[in-house]
């Protein structure tokens, strides 16, 4: 999988689960389903991509450039980028 791709993947997930909190905001059961669902999926998908990648990257967060660096890493930014409901 490309970050291209893994980043289409992830937005689309991203969009069902908003999409769900809307459409069952009156049924908590379903509103931590969602939200623990969703959370789980992208934290086991970032979790290990930012272990892999960080630690071998020159950026970091102490400066806009550190932070620039890091973005330049096509997988790091999928990671940086996605928020979850």
């Amino acid at each position: 999988m490309t970050p291209e791709q893994l980043f289409s993947v992830a937005n689309t997930v991203a969009l069902v689960a908003w999409l769900a909190l809307i459409l069952f905001q009156r049924h908590r059961w379903a509103t931590n389903v969602v939200v623990v669902a969703a959370v789980s999926l992208f934290a086991a998908t970032y979790i290990p991509l930012i272990a892999a990648r960080f630690f071998g990257s020159s950026g970091g967060f102490s400066s806009l450039g550190g932070v620039a660096t890091l973005f330049a890493d096509p997988w790091l930014m999928v990671a940086g980028w996605r928020s979850t409901p």
